[in-house]
């Protein structure tokens, strides 16, 4: 960690602060007639506030490749330091400014710890608990967690609760949960697609509230009187993942594949696999037809074309997801035509703000999505790949007239 940096980036601001005029060391007092920031009780305001933000992103930004500091970590650490420099009389404000410098770089320089977080999965049965995908483990709470959330929204009454367990490497508390919380939102971007089984799916798993029950408020009577009574009319379409759709997504959709993806160190053709099951998942579950449409789409072509595709995207899509899932020359070109057609409709959504999107449309792209990963993650083909160069060159090495889709397994 470049953490000279860091203490340059706290002095320059803490100079800029103090020099500014705009901050307070009083608790309780504020000026309504400015924009403020307030900082454990150090207020800023005008300049002082924008150089404090400045320095909050510029040291995160030092910190972030490491993955042990999170944001909200660097704002404490930053507030802290900043306090005994603005606290300290003005002849005496040069050796703080010293003194704090010196104190946050010991303080960046401080060793990580291991961290074991649980969070909540909201939308999984608590049949769940004891198995585990990639680097969760699922149990269920103790009986004594609180009240407020022992209740599953999705059907309405008390349950158990489903917790997810990592193990992560950071600076703090809160660097932890931020960091577990990054990993789990991958982790059930790709199970939410693993075990969709339409679009929208019922099955929407989520570390937030965000599959909480749906429901609708409305009144009708006749024009010219007054309206009828307000009724309440609760929305059923989400149902929690039971442990016997777990497994069965584990074995016959890719997901034990997907799963040691996800615990093994990660390369570049995993990471961009993987990027495509977090957008499809993201996609079957997005309550909006024309996000869905989109994340599927976004999901086929970050597989299939990766950063380097900038023009003729529309065919070389068609033409390399036809290579991935096509049977035949016939299911190629179905299956290229097809895409084009598809490619079309997102446009549409993108550059004219379409709306509507045919349901058989969203099932086709739903179901190409669905094939091109499973060839992705189970076909030897692509077993020993490493890079984006490795799929690059085998989508490069085809052409839609001559050669054979990947092999499967137990398949000639």
């Amino acid at each position: 960690m470049n953490s000279n940096r860091i203490k340059q980036i706290f002095q320059e601001t803490a100079k800029t602060i103090i020099q500014s005029g705009e901050v307070e060391a009083l608790p309780g007092k504020r000026l309504f007639d400015k924009e403020y920031l307030l900082r454990g009780d150090i207020l800023l305001w005008g300049v002082a506030a924008h150089a404090y933000q400045e320095a909050c992103e510029g040291i995160t930004a030092v910190v972030s490749a490491e993955e042990t500091w999170s944001r909200a970590s660097v704002d404490d650490a930053l507030a802290d330091f900043l306090a005994r420099v603005v606290r300290a009389k003005p002849e005496a404000r040069a050796e703080a400014l010293q003194t704090a410098a010196s104190g946050i770089m010991r303080r960046f320089n401080g060793i990580p710890a291991r961290w074991m977080v649980d969070l909540f999965v909201n939308g999984m049965d608590v049949g769940c608990a004891d198995l585990a995908f990639g680097g969760f483990s699922f149990l269920a709470a103790p009986i004594d967690t609180p009240q407020y959330v022992q209740r599953n929204f999705s059907l309405g009454q008390p349950t158990s609760l489903v917790m997810a367990r990592t193990e992560v490497v950071a600076i703090d508390e809160k660097s932890a949960v931020e960091r577990a919380r990054d990993l789990l939102e991958e982790h059930l971007g790709a199970l939410n697609f693993l075990c969709s089984d339409q679009v929208p799916s019922v099955i929407r798993l989520s570390h937030s509230s965000h599959v909480a029950q749906t429901y609708s408020i409305h009144r009708a009577g006749i024009p010219g009187e007054e309206p009828g009574e307000m009724r309440f009319q609760p929305v059923q379409n989400r149902f929690p993942l039971t442990r016997q759709d777990f497994l069965e997504a584990m074995e016959k959709r890719g997901g034990k594949r997907v799963s040691q993806m996800l615990s093994d160190p990660p390369s570049e053709f995993s990471d961009r696999v993987l990027s495509g099951y977090v957008l499809a998942g993201g996609g079957c579950v997005d309550p909006w037809p024309e996000r869905r449409f989109l994340l599927l789409t976004i999901a086929l072509e970050s597989v299939a074309l990766g950063k380097g595709s900038k023009s003729g995207i529309t065919h070389q899509l068609g033409t390399r997801i036809a290579h991935l899932i096509g049977a035949n020359f016939e299911g190629r070109r179905d299956v290229a035509g097809q895409m084009n057609r598809l490619y079309d409709r997102r446009s549409h959504i993108v550059h004219e703000g379409q709306t509507g999107v045919p349901s058989e449309e969203m099932y086709l792209l739903y179901l190409y999505c669905q094939v091109a990963l499973y060839m992705l993650v189970l076909s030897p083909t692509f077993s020993q790949m490493k890079t984006n160069a490795d799929l690059d060159r085998w989508f490069g090495d085809r052409v839609l007239e001559a050669e054979s889709p990947p092999t499967m397994p137990g398949h000639d």
